[in-house]
């Protein structure tokens, strides 16, 4: 601490004991001072801590409340994926019952196949017995009628395959043969319960490949019980007889 030239005079005119307590006493202020200051900073210092602390708890605060806003949500999408697994395990359950029923389905459907496939072979052999009889049915008056009306003597017709290698063949419903003016005819006829249009262009191609085997004299004939108009009208153009 310093001090005055005045103080220090006024000082010097005191008793010695006097003047040791006073200055005993000086110094002990001058202590006081001294260690006034760090106090000072310390409330200083803690005044700035107690500022970042309300800072810091108040950003502690903000933090919580995100927390809680971010648990909610984590909740939310916990429930979400919940029923969204509920949802997925209820498509599961019906892809397997869809499934078992496509599985029921397709062996009802393979059943009625061959079912189908058996009654198709029925009416396939019902319909051979039908042409087969229209055929033994029609010998006698067709042998009749080309002579009458055509002038072709035929010895005899009956069922026949031309072969025209050993896996190429066709079978004739009826084939006979027969002489006008001198030269061969063949009859190749073909039976039907129903002649279509389709039947027209199958028996047209049967035709050509019997014409390439035997020749050309060939004496086509349709027998049916029934023609669609379309295919009387393709025979008649192409000069096929039927009846």
């Amino acid at each position: 601490m310093t001090f005055s030239t005045k103080f220090i005079k006024e000082l010097d005119k005191l008793e010695p004991k006097l003047k040791a307590v006073l200055l005993e006493l000086l110094a002990e202020i001058e202590r006081n001072r001294e260690q006034s200051v760090p106090r000072k900073e310390f409330w200083e210092f803690a005044q700035r801590n107690e500022e970042n602390f309300q800072k810091v708890w108040k950003s502690f605060g903000e933090l919580t409340q995100v927390q809680t806003r971010t648990e909610k949500r984590l909740e939310s999408l916990a429930q979400a994926q919940e029923r969204t697994e509920k949802r997925v395990d209820g498509l599961t359950h019906r892809m397997e019952e869809l499934a078992r029923a496509q599985t029921k389905t397709e062996s009802a459907l393979q059943k009625l196949t061959l079912r189908v496939d058996k009654l198709t072979d029925e009416v396939g052999g019902l319909s051979h017995t039908v042409g087969y009889g229209l055929e033994d049915k029609s010998y006698p008056a067709l042998e009749k009628r080309l002579k009458r009306e055509f002038g072709l003597d035929v010895g005899r017709l009956y069922r026949k395959n031309l072969v025209y290698s050993v896996d190429n063949f066709d079978e004739i419903n009826i084939y006979g043969e027969a002489h006008t003016n001198g030269k061969k005819v063949y009859v190749i006829r073909e039976n039907k319960a129903q002649f279509g249009p389709k039947d027209v262009s199958r028996f047209t191609k049967l035709l050509e490949r019997v014409k390439a085997y035997l020749g050309k004299n060939i004496f086509p004939l349709a027998l049916a019980y029934h023609f669609h108009p379309q295919a009387e009208e393709k025979l008649k153009q192409k000069n096929i007889t039927y009846f």
